[in-house]
């Protein structure tokens, strides 16, 4: 376009914008406020709440980890729970305050955390004041169950002692987003209080799910102010005692929001799922929690009586709001005379410019409360089609802002905490393809200091992203960049999304190349020019960045360099080693997982190889399934996924160190020696679902490859306990079915009797040898995986480490019906396992003293079969006469070991039918001293039989370490075969419906030669 080729001059001299003022003093705060509402100090290393430390169940929270909980007591003696939302208020359920003489007793105690000790930390407070909500009902007390306590004096906030945040107006989470209950109550129904403060983290429910569970509990009214949480097969949830206090969930990277209180509860713990098909007395419910974002106008009332005496309960927006139209006009908030922004504010313009034109927003005043995600007050602006285009707070005046639209609209939320001096803002219509969309499509100049962010922060950035800055300082000074937040799609030389800083115009100078989620160090240049440049590929999106620039005099610049000296020349890229073997351990990875929304449905792009274990498995060049690393040479998958190609091995081929199925960083692929399926996996009940795959050579771990930890035998998942499926089918949170980038979702655990119900009619039923693992809401992408292999891994709190639970596996209808995704249960096959693989590395000697572990709970019997019915003295070998009852057919054979000498193997298939055709194996293991002898005595194989099959095959050895010692055929009769070692293994197969085959097979141990 001709507007754009033009000169770098021409632009700094058509934008000569104005400076931008700095911000006011900050708003009054909260008596003693030492921080902003949910957020902690020191205890921060303490609430990393990324997947290690979000783990379901019942357990004892870490002293300080949750500053916001309060214990209610009556004479000392706890009874309820509350949360600190201000100085001088806590809330808590209105029913454990009905009691008219409450006043008299009642008091507050905060830093608690063991009641049955005096601790430093802790605080005690009476009641001025309890507000009741006016529509609460003891006769009904699930309905409207709120109140707000007022303190008889202010809290001192500290590192042990802070306030949560309440929901701003559009706090939005949505069913399935995992949630944290804090209390003191009971453990179980009819058990003890807890001494100590327990949490549980619960999955919020469509609401509507929630009522049609309530329905089905004579007696309980249905309402609207309620919110749910729980998980259908029960096992965690709140209980007596709980009551009163928070259901606390997360911002994304921002901070903690009461969303509810502790309400009711039908039990503590039961299943509700399927409540009609069991008696009254037996049926369950979610966990009952008021709603604080339904009441949050009442709330609000009676937290800010003295601002709500001018503005009035009802008001919105304490300035004019609503449509402005036109070709330019200003936005000032607060109007005059008030001084400062309103707490619980939330105002919304749409601007509305000639059609063909653009919005050109300019900044001379700001001052917001600053959050690093802009999550507590914010101005967020929107493009017409209500795109996120950015959210800003802080005290620096954002870079002015140009939207390639006709339509935007501007909203403004303030919470209840800290207010300050608000902004001033003009917009004015422009030409399109007058100026870049706010640095993004061409360039932006600047002459003054500010703030940049990519487009849509903090929300995710935009694919294919071409934004670009230049600020020009005043002379004699130098230009400080400092990031404030940095998210950008991880890449080791930072290929795929990356932001460049350069201190020149013609890109030479470059100062750093960053992507990643570490914050970027602060970057000074040489001269008065800085140029930054944000890309974004086609694939996978983040946060983005914030950043502010600065003009530094040379005074300034001079004594501060020895400080600045170096900061910024450095590699800023992430140098995992590609052949650092010093820490291998299993289940463990140097780049920790890390989960963007603490959601349990939608999968979600893994941070890049954060699951070192997890392979693909490419059939013909093309990835057909998953799989993991469970040893250097072996993978553990489904049987579903290689059984139709597993005789095809030399196409296949394994692939670890991906995270992008169309890139090749840090790959090894290997070839297949063999495929190892279950000899029981039965594809029309899809039990024994589970393979092994040995590779032709170990992979060679490193930072980007490593093995995951198998579990112990014995070892189960406990109900609803969350654990986490990775692969590259798992459908999206936007839906999507594929994606080339592994995805990676949490899935609850459900006990086995749930998970038999919901697939009750499946031929075979759910065995022991699977569970059902998901959050079956009815939504087509929130309990199935997408193809058959993959990896279900826990976190295991004794060792820190990750282990394969499950694989997955199948499920009827799932994505139509809601259904949970059903997984191979790994602990099941732990001996089969290290059978395969301990055993490829063993001598055949060594297999003997395995044959305990080799043989399934069910060989036992036919082994005592075999031994009845198939072993014969060496003299009676040569009668031709064969009685029917001697002989043992192949419905029998799949897999017989066979101990006792001399023995004979007899097969003679006339008149069988065979309809999917049939394979044998026996295996001969005779003691260490010993070697087999084999004779073929009798042989006859029908011409259909010869064409089609290689029927009888003599291996050395057994399992993985078997080589092929003979073939036989009808021209070899009589013939004899000595094993070189204390092992053979005998197969015999055909894919005929009516095969032809009869032979005799002698064998007898004898020392070795």
């Amino acid at each position: 376009m001709p507007a754009r080729k033009r000169s770098i001059g021409t632009i700094l001299l058509t934008l000569a914008w104005m400076a931008f003022l700095r911000k006011g003093d900050s708003g009054p705060l909260d008596p003693g406020k030492a921080c902003r509402c949910g957020e902690l100090t020191q205890h921060a290393d303490k609430m990393n709440y990324n997947i290690q430390s979000r783990i379901v169940g019942g357990k004892s929270a870490t002293k300080g980890q949750h500053p916001w909980i309060a214990s209610l007591k009556r004479n000392g003696q706890h009874f309820c729970g509350g949360t600190i939302v201000s100085s001088t208020y806590v809330v808590t359920a209105a029913h454990c305050v009905s009691d008219r003489n409450v006043l008299s007793y009642l008091q507050v105690f905060i830093g608690d955390f063991d009641l049955t000790a005096k601790e430093p930390e802790e605080k005690r407070f009476s009641i001025k004041t309890i507000i009741r909500h006016p529509n609460f009902k003891p006769s009904q007390p699930i309905n409207f169950d709120i109140a707000v306590l007022e303190l008889d004096g202010n809290i001192t906030f500290d590192e042990n002692i802070q306030p949560a945040c309440l929901p701003n107006p559009d706090d939005l989470f949505d069913p399935g987003f995992l949630c944290v209950a804090l209390g003191w109550g009971r453990l179980g129904e009819g058990m003890r209080l807890a001494s100590s403060l327990q949490e549980v983290s619960l999955p919020l429910i469509e609401s509507r799910q929630c009522l049609n569970v309530m329905a089905t509990i004579k007696g309980i009214p249905l309402h609207e102010t309620i919110l749910c949480a729980g998980f259908p097969e029960g096992g965690k949830d709140a209980c007596q005692g709980d009551s009163g206090g928070p259901l606390l969930c997360r911002r994304t990277h921002g901070s903690w929001v009461l969303v509810g209180l502790t309400s009711w509860g039908m039990g503590c713990g039961r299943k509700w799922a399927n409540n009609r098909l069991l008696i009254p007395a037996k049926r369950g419910s979610p966990g009952i929690f008021t709603d604080i974002l339904k009441l949050l106008p009442w709330v609000n009332v009676n937290l800010n009586t003295e601002k709500y005496d001018v503005l009035g309960p009802q008001a919105r927006c304490s300035v004019r709001d609503g449509v402005l139209t036109g070709t330019g006009g200003q936005i000032i908030l607060p109007g005059s005379p008030r001084e400062h922004y309103a707490n619980n504010e939330m105002c919304v313009w749409r601007l509305s410019v000639p059609a063909g034109m653009q919005v050109l927003l300019n900044f001379s005043r700001f001052d917001v409360e600053e959050d690093v995600s802009c999550n507590l007050d914010y101005l967020a602006v929107y493009s017409a089609e209500t795109h996120l285009l950015g959210k800003f707070c802080g005290a620096v005046c954002p870079v002015p802002i140009l939207i390639s639209s006709a339509r935007v609209t501007l909203k403004f939320i303030s919470d209840f905490q800290e207010y300050r001096t608000g902004f001033e803002l003009s917009y004015s219509a422009l030409a399109l393809n007058t100026y870049p969309e706010s640095g993004c499509g061409s360039v932006s100049i600047h002459l003054e200091e500010g703030e940049i962010q990519s487009m849509r922060y903090p929300g995710k950035y935009t694919n294919l992203a071409n934004c670009h800055w230049v600020f020009h300082a005043p002379k004699d000074h130098r230009i400080k960049l400092t990031f404030e937040d940095f998210e950008i799609e991880p890449s080791e030389r930072c290929d795929y999304d990356a932001v460049t800083v350069y201190q020149d115009l013609v890109g030479e100078g470059e100062l750093g190349k960053y992507c990643g989620d570490s914050l970027p160090p602060s970057l000074i240049t040489d001269g008065n020019v800085m140029q930054i440049k944000f890309r974004s590929d086609k694939a996978g999106t983040y946060r983005g960045f914030r950043a502010s620039v600065a003009f530094v005099g040379a005074t300034e610049f001079i004594q501060n360099s020895a400080s600045w000296k170096g900061k910024g020349r450095s590699d800023p890229r992430n140098q995992l080693d590609e052949t650092d073997r010093s820490d291998t351990r299993c289940g463990a990875s140097p780049i920790p997982p890390r989960f963007i929304s603490t959601r349990i449905v939608g999968g979600e792009e893994a941070m890049p190889y954060s699951w070192p274990w997890h392979v693909s498995l490419q059939f013909a060049a093309e990835h057909a399934c998953d799989g993991s690393i469970v040893a250097e040479g072996w993978v553990l998958t489904a049987a579903s996924c290689v059984v139709d190609r597993a005789e095809s091995r030399d196409l296949w081929l394994v692939v670890a160190g991906l995270h992008d199925l169309t890139a090749s960083e840090h790959n090894q692929k290997r070839p297949v020696c063999q495929i190892v399926i279950h000899p029981e996996f039965n594809r029309v009940t899809m039990d024994y679902d589970i393979a092994l795959i040995q590779l032709t050579e170990p992979f060679q771990f490193n930072s980007y490859i490593r093995p995951i930890c198998l579990p112990e035998r014995s070892r189960e998942t406990e109900p609803s306990s969350l654990c986490i499926v990775t692969g590259w089918g798992i459908p999206g949170e936007a839906g999507e079915e594929k994606s080339t980038k592994l995805q990676q979702l949490e899935v609850p655990v459900l006990v086995a009797d749930a998970c038999r119900a919901h697939y009750a009619d499946h031929p075979g039923g759910i065995t022991d040898r699977m569970f059902c693992a998901g959050f079956p809401t009815g939504q087509a992408k929130d309990s199935c995986t997408g193809e058959p292999g993959g990896p279900l891994v826990c976190l295991l709190e004794d060792s820190g480490s990750y282990s394969i639970f499950g694989i997955v596996s199948w499920g009827v209808g799932c994505r139509e019906n809601g259904k949970p995704g059903v997984y191979t249960n790994v602990p099941v096959f732990i001996d089969w396992i290290n059978q395969i693989v301990n055993g490829s590395g063993h001598k055949e000697s060594d297999l003997v003293e395995d044959l305990t572990s080799l043989i399934r709970p069910n060989d036992e019997e036919k082994v005592t079969k075999a031994n009845d019915n198939i072993f014969k003295q060496e003299d009676a070998a040569s009668n031709s006469s064969w009685p029917a009852a001697n002989i043992y057919f192949a419905s029998g054979c799949e897999d017989v070991v066979l101990m006792q000498s001399p023995g004979e193997i007899r097969l003679d298939t006339k008149g069988q039918i065979y309809p999917e055709g049939f394979s044998c194996q026996w295996r001969i293991i005779a003691p260490k001293d010993k070697q087999i002898t084999l004779r073929l005595q009798q042989f006859h194989m029908s011409a259909e039989n010869r064409e089609c099959c290689k029927f009888l095959m003599i291996y050395e050895g057994m399992s993985t370490e078997k080589a092929l010692k003979a073939q036989f055929s009808e021209e070899m009769v009589p013939c004899t075969v000595s094993s070189a070692g204390s092992a053979l293994t005998v197969k015999s197969s055909t894919t005929l419906r009516v095969p032809d085959v009869e032979f005799c097979l002698e064998y007898s141990f004898h020392d070795r030669n």
